[in-house]
């Protein structure tokens, strides 16, 4: 009963200042707070006349206008109030009358400490919310301020015990208990962190913020059905959230779940077109799937978005070579040298393509733009090399393709072409030599057996004398018995 009459007296004597505050600005005296609150303080003396479905109406606008004023303390003083937690009512009110009548200095070193924290002036921010809770030791949002000061310069661990004392003065600081959870996550204490993040959610205000710190921790640790979990919560708050589809799909493609995870990343898509993660990643999951018009397509505007996207063209190259759409590959080829104009490798791939196109001028060309740029480019050599036998020139194939086994030994197929040049001036390919001759020789005895004079049946007829002509010797044996 003691704690319920000194929670009134606060409210009482926190009425009166709001009436103060509101009659001081209808005389035009400066108040130091927001038009928004000050307007709030002056609707604050009617709530005492609602209830019901206007009272919760009336609240929720005062708190949309002066969340973090007194105003603002002093509807959440109330409603803690309705609930008996008394406790958590009385300390809304105080603070809500100490930033009006109660204590100047106190308040103001927490003002200062602020204004430091937005620029970013960590040390002096903390000097003046330390010397806050020097004059208030039990002051919670002082702690609160004081360890977000801390996690702004890196210093977890003070942050961490600063969180704890908070906790020691109210258990039930939901603010204290997801600072701390997102400062565990931090240190990679993710049970911790759990813990305490769920303990945030038990006030069934709904932070999503927590939702989503939990479904991150689940995703590190690999239980992705709990993760896929946390991020439905989110979106039946946030359904237009680009980032949070892409993430359920990342966490549905991880699981497995393929046909999710494609619908999830075209909604992301869909919702933020300009995303280049959200095409790529669709792009690489069609690509896996065997469903490469999809995968080309969005592969094709990932490029069009980040046209430097090495990974995104070498796959959209791959693509194009397994549908053989050369002319795709062609243009896609050329403009690499144009984006890429220092890298040998561009101008290699486009002199490969226009080699198998069998425009070996061109390629040629292209071969020799990349050994200028990298002398020692051993497939661009053993190409120039493979050019040179084709035009004829063996001297300058056996150059070349000395030089590409000399820059990488380990390219078989140059050591095989080397073995197979027999005279530098001279080149004939072997395979087609031996070919020829082969079926030159089939030929003669198959016209012998058609004949039916077999080179058997022909030395088995009479000998002449030994001074018959080689010529004549040959032209008797050909002919037929008598």
């Amino acid at each position: 009963m003691a704690t319920e009459r000194h929670t009134m007296n606060i409210r009482t004597n926190f009425l009166l200042a709001g009436m103060i505050v509101a009659a001081a600005s209808n005389l035009g005296v400066t108040v130091a707070y927001a038009d928004n609150c000050t307007d709030a303080l002056k609707m604050v003396p009617l709530l005492s006349s609602l209830q019901g479905e206007k009272l919760n109406e009336q609240e929720n606008l005062i708190l949309q206008m002066c969340n973090e004023g007194p105003a603002g303390r002093v509807v959440r003083g109330d409603r803690y109030e309705r609930a008996a937690d008394l406790k958590r009512a009385v300390a809304e009110y105080r603070t809500a009358l100490t930033e009006i009548t109660g204590d100047v200095a106190t308040d103001s070193h927490i003002r200062q400490g602020d204004r430091h924290l937005l620029a970013r002036e960590y040390g002096k921010a903390i000097e003046e919310y330390q010397q806050a809770l020097n004059e208030r030791p039990d002051w919670t949002e002082a702690l609160l301020k004081l360890a977000d000061a801390h996690l702004a310069t890196g210093d977890d661990d003070e942050a961490i015990d600063v969180l704890k004392k908070c906790l020691k003065i109210d258990k039930n600081n939901i603010d204290a208990r997801y600072s701390l959870g997102v400062v565990y996550k931090r240190k990679g204490l993710l049970a911790d962190a759990e813990t305490e993040l769920r303990e945030s959610l038990k006030s069934g205000l709904g932070n999503l913020d927590a939702h989503r710190h939990l479904a991150e921790i689940y995703t590190i640790r690999g239980d992705f059905q709990q993760a896929i979990q946390e991020y439905r919560i989110l979106l039946e708050r946030q359904g237009d959230n680009p980032l949070l589809h892409f993430k359920l799909a990342r966490a549905y493609e991880r699981s497995k779940r393929y046909k999710d995870a494609i619908s999830e990343y075209k909604i992301s898509v869909l919702l933020a077109p300009g995303n280049i993660e959200s095409n790529r990643e669709l792009a690489i999951l069609y690509h896996n799937e065997e469903m490469l018009d999809e995968a080309a397509h969005h592969y094709r505007e990932t490029l069009r978005l980040k046209q430097d996207d090495r990974s995104s063209r070498n796959a959209l190259i791959t693509i194009y070579v397994k549908q053989k759409k050369y002319d795709e590959l062609l243009a896609l080829l050329k403009e690499e040298t144009r984006l890429f104009p220092e890298d040998p490798d561009s101008y290699y791939r486009f002199g490969l393509l226009l080699y198998f196109m069998k425009d070996f001028d061109a390629a040629q060309h292209e071969y020799r733009t990349a050994v200028t740029l990298k002398p020692n480019h051993a497939k661009a050599l053993r190409g120039l090399g493979k050019i040179a036998m084709i035009k004829g020139d063996g001297s300058e194939a056996r150059k070349y393709l000395l030089e590409s086994q000399k820059a990488d030994p380990s390219l078989l197929d140059t050591n095989q072409i080397l073995n197979d040049l027999k005279e530098e001036n001279s080149f004939q390919p072997k395979p087609h030599k031996i070919k020829k001759t082969f079926k030159s020789k089939k030929k003669f005895v198959k016209s012998k057996k058609k004949s039916g004079k077999s080179i058997k049946k022909a030395r088995g007829g009479k000998k002449k004398s030994g001074k018959t002509s080689k010529k004549s010797s040959k032209k008797k044996q050909t002919k037929p018995d008598k």
